[in-house]
C-alpha cells in the first residue's frame, strides 16, 4: 500500500516537473520574437540641435492682438462721436499702446 502511494505521489511530481519545463519552454519561445520586434525599434536621439531660426507663436496671441487692434478702432469711433475729452483718449491710447507692448514682449518671450 506505502509503494502505491509513494508511486503515486510520483507521478504527481513528474507531471510537475513536465508542465514547469513546458511554461519555462513556451515563455523562452515568446520571448524571442518580441526581443527581435524590440531591436528594431530606432534608438531614442540623445541629443537634438535646433538650427536655424524657430518661429513659436500662440494662436491665443495672435487672436488677443487681433482683438486689441479691433478694440482700438471701435473705441476711437466711439470716444470720437461722444463727449469724451482729448486728454481721455490719449490716456486711453497709452494704455492700449502699452498693452500692445506687452504683447509683443510676451510673443518675442515665447519665440525664445
Amino acid at each position: 500500500m506505502n509503494e502505491t502511494m509513494n508511486d503515486h505521489l510520483a507521478q504527481f511530481v513528474k507531471g510537475t516537473h513536465f508542465l514547469t519545463a513546458a511554461a519555462v519552454s513556451a515563455l523562452v519561445l515568446a520571448a524571442v520574437p518580441t526581443s527581435l520586434v524590440f531591436s528594431n525599434l530606432p534608438a531614442s536621439p540623445t541629443e537634438t540641435k535646433i538650427v536655424g531660426p524657430v518661429d513659436v507663436s500662440s494662436p491665443g496671441l495672435i487672436a488677443i492682438r487681433n482683438d486689441i487692434v479691433n478694440l482700438r478702432g471701435t473705441s476711437e469711433s466711439c470716444w470720437k462721436n461722444s463727449s469724451a475729452t482729448i486728454d481721455d483718449l490719449t490716456r486711453l491710447e497709452g494704455k492700449f499702446t502699452k498693452l500692445e507692448a506687452k504683447l509683443n514682449k510676451i510673443q518675442k518671450a515665447v519665440r525664445n
